[in-house]
């Protein structure tokens, strides 16, 4: 398949204004483009569904078998979707091509990783491309909009990780690929160099958890073959690495207790999916009648305390109010600072001072407050054990417990 040269980029419809440019050598730039609003009187490509946001990256190793693919940020359980996009503004037929990009605006440029798909015992990796606009043109989604002749939906991919040790050679062969369109001939001995330096360079800086995807539309002239762009690319909102620590879902998945003393300081088992010591916090924090927040605090722990990412051992911060009656319920939950991500909250009790519990239908007599002993459970400090709904004791969290 002959693949685009960039260098025919003079007739893409200019709806992108350039604001600075990421430089790869003499001759050899990406441009980098802000976001205003296209010429609609132009060609244009148009995002109908975004990617998840958040994706395992999986490395070539782990590719055996059937994995999940990269569905759509609408899907649901009774329907799937995919990544969507439709060309506008345009007549003929078309190609929409597909690819896995580094996400910052300021550095638009291939990312190490590769966006794959299934093919028997074949994995094809990126670019990807869909003919629009024609009779073997792909039918679109369900419920995507788009009047389905230009819409292109890209389904059963995958991201492969590429591991640190060969990210610089994978950019380097991506940089190779692009320079081979620019230039239609082998590069020399000295371009071939910088093209290893330029991907060294990036190399250094690139997010691995993080990337996008990036459309691009494309005429094919008669004759010659020549893939021309007909518009600006599309990127689409950043995916991030289900699997890292540092942008994977938070999720608590096993609590030693979930009742403490108003006083705070006790010692609680926490057992979540992958976290990054320097980056966790656990919240504590309490809801209104009207689901208005009038409470937080957050739990006490060193980095020291976060055990191979896995687990972390912490003290209970004490409860806005000491002179409570009677147990009180707040919500606890992971938080990530960094991007401000949180977890699903799980249920926490504060239990009175002893001698403050109110016992119910004591009469007048003074006797009303009466001291009790509120068990939180047979609860080891050194073994972490799961609290379970118990009508007769403490409440523990729905959905915690299982698998740690």
């Amino acid at each position: 398949m002959d693949t685009p040269s960039p260098s025919s980029s003079s007739s893409a419809a200019a709806a992108v204004v350039s604001v600075g440019e990421f430089t790869l050598g003499p001759g050899r730039t990406y441009a980098t483009f802000a976001a205003p609003e296209p010429n609609y009187g132009e060609p244009h490509l148009v995002i109908l569904e975004q990617p998840v946001d958040k994706f395992r990256f999986r490395y070539q190793s782990e590719m055996h078998g059937t994995h999940g693919s990269l569905m759509g940020s609408r899907t649901e359980k009774s329907k799937k979707t995919f990544p969507t996009v439709e060309l506008r503004g345009y007549s003929g037929e078309a190609k929409v091509r597909c690819s896995l990009y580094q996400v910052d605006p300021q550095r638009r440029a291939p990312h190490s990783h590769h966006l794959v798909i299934k093919s028997g015992e074949l994995d094809l990796i990126d670019p990807h491309d869909l003919d629009v606009g024609g009779a073997g043109a792909a039918e679109p989604s369900e419920g995507v909009g788009g009047d389905g002749k230009y819409v292109a939906t890209f389904q059963g991919m995958g991201i492969i990780h590429t591991a640190k040790k060969f990210i610089a050679e994978e950019l380097y062969k991506k940089l190779r690929k692009h320079r081979l369109c620019e230039l239609n001939r082998e590069p020399t001995e000295r371009e071939e160099q910088q093209m290893q330096k330029e991907a060294a360079v990036m190399a250094r800086t690139m997010n691995l958890n993080q990337v996008c995807l990036c459309f691009r539309a494309y005429r094919v002239e008669p004759g010659t073959g020549r893939w021309v762009p007909i518009c600006e690319p599309v990127y689409s909102n950043p995916i991030n690495n289900m699997k890292s620590a540092l942008t994977g879902e938070l999720k608590i998945c096993r609590l030693s207790t979930t009742v403490g003393g108003v006083d705070g300081g006790e010692e609680v088992f926490m057992f979540v999916e992958k976290v990054c010591k320097n980056n966790i916090k656990i919240r504590f924090y309490e809801l209104d009648e009207y689901d208005q927040e009038v409470w937080q605090e957050m739990a006490i722990f060193s980095e020291a305390d976060v055990h191979h990412q896995y687990a972390i051992a912490f003290k209970t911060p004490p409860y806005r109010h000491k002179d409570i009656t009677e147990p009180v319920e707040v919500l606890m939950q992971l938080f990530r600072p960094r991007d401000r991500c949180q977890s699903e909250p799980v249920l926490f009790k504060y239990k009175p001072r002893p001698g403050m519990m109110v016992v119910p239908g004591a009469g007048a007599s003074g006797a009303s407050r009466k001291r009790l002993r509120i068990s939180s459970g047979n609860v080891s400090s050194e073994i972490p054990t799961v609290i379970q709904n118990d009508p007769n004791g403490p409440v523990g969290p729905a959905g915690v417990g299982g698998g740690g």
